[in-house]
This record gives structure tokens, sequence and C-alpha cells, in this order.
């Protein structure tokens, strides 16, 4: 049992990532993205301000307008549309999403394994922001080379993703771009 203590500090220390990073966050354009490895698991978040994904930051104020917020939910809730990896396979766990201007309590999430996500653990912000987190199982994540980030063309008014690694041997950032969009790995 000498794993669990540090499958109980995996979310803490991606929390760490995730805030750190976001010190200087919410500007629009760019997004987060925080990666944590242990093992054979591979726990992801992303946040974006919602005018990066949507247009707009601001409470619904029609039905397009919470079209387009369930819409880009849709897809962040759907993360192999949106993240590619080479390498090795990954079996995506769980997916949670959670869209600007929902309360605490209300999560949009998608579920195909088991999770321990809790509220303790997002990052609150006064902007309207999107945040999801994934949960992967890979075959062997010490292969993982590449994680290619198909969220630009998807989501166009993101132009720049502060990217975050932790591995059990290495660390790392570096700013993704439509023209280079592949996070490396190794």
């Amino acid at each position: 049992m000498t794993n669990q203590p540090k499958l109980f500090l995996l979310p803490l220390a991606l929390v760490a990532i995730v805030a750190s990073a976001q010190q200087d966050a919410h500007v629009h354009g760019e997004a987060q993205l925080a990666i944590a490895v242990n093992g054979n698991e591979l726990h992801i978040e992303f946040e974006s301000p919602g005018a990066n994904l949507v247009g707009f930051e601001h409470v619904p104020q029609n039905q397009k307008q919470e079209q387009a917020l369930a819409v880009a939910s849709g897809e962040l809730a759907a993360p192999n549309q949106l993240l590619q990896f080479e390498g090795t396979e990954c079996q995506l766990q769980s997916a949670e999403v959670k869209p600007p201007h929902t309360d605490a309590g209300q999560h949009h999430a998608h579920h195909t394994g088991h999770t321990d996500h809790s509220d303790a653990h997002e990052i609150h912000s006064t902007h309207a922001s999107f945040r999801a987190a994934y949960h992967y199982r890979c075959d062997n994540v010490a292969a993982l080379d590449t994680i290619n980030v198909v969220l630009f063309s998807r989501f166009r008014e993101i132009h720049t993703i502060n990217a975050q690694w932790l591995t059990a041997t290495k660390q790392g950032a570096t700013t993704l771009t439509a023209k280079s969009p592949k996070l490396q790995m190794k």
C-alpha cells in the first residue's frame, strides 16, 4: 500500500500546478492545461475563459447562448476528440466538465469509470471559465511520447495553451499554439 499516499497527493499536486498557472490566468485567447502522471494513471485538467469557447462570459441571456454553453460542455466531455496520445493507448476512465455559471454543487459530468473528483479540488475564480478534469488509464504511460492537443481546431478563439506536466521523474511547462499543438512528454 505504499502507492496509496502518492495517489492521494496526486490531485493536490495537480491543483497546485493549475493554481500556479492561474496566478496570471484568465487572459482571453489563453487557456491552461495541467497533466499529472502516477503509475499508469494520467490526470488532465483544462481551464479556459468562456469567451474562448463560446464567445462570451456573462450569464446566458437567451436560448442560443444557453445552447452554446451546452454544446461546448458536451464537446469537452468527449476528450477523445480533443486530446490524442502518441506512444501508448490510454482509456478514458472519467470526464467531468464544469461550465461557467453553474452552482458549485451542480456538475455536468460524463463518467465511464469511478473517479474521486470533488468541489474541494476546484480552483475558484471570479471570471467565467470552463473547467474540465479527465482521468485516463494507460497501457504503458512511460511510453507516452506526445499529447496532440486538438482543442485549437475546435475552439478557434484559443490562441495559446499554457501547459504544465508532472511525472514521477520529470516536470515541465510549455506554451502550445495552433501551429505547435503537440506536447512532448519525453
